[in-house]
């Protein structure tokens, strides 16, 4: 938990809207967006971000070759889930 008592999120996502055009990265923001102000919310999406995204952190390139990805994102995913209580992961691949 936090010191505010609120859960700690991690959200996992394969991108970030309006960057990307498929509907889960609009998820992902709109879900970030709507806890954000409740929770302590921090989200790990492969790149590139726009600037502004707060709480939001890009962990490899959606252009690199998917073994690079998946590398990357594994690392990222893992630092960012030590410090939370709860792990929502909207993209299957990356959530492996």
């Amino acid at each position: 938990m936090t010191h505010g008592g609120e859960p700690s999120v991690l959200m996992l996502g394969d991108g970030w809207a309006p960057d990307s055009a498929g509907g889960a990265a609009r998820v992902i923001r709109e879900l970030h967006r709507s806890l954000q102000p409740l929770l302590d919310v921090r989200t790990i999406v492969l790149g590139p971000l726009p600037e502004g995204a707060e709480g939001v952190r890009a962990a490899g390139d959606a252009r690199a070759p998917l073994p690079r990805r998946l590398r990357s994102f594994a690392r990222g995913a893992a630092e960012g889930a030590r410090a939370a209580d709860v792990v929502e992961a909207h993209f299957a691949l990356y959530a492996s």
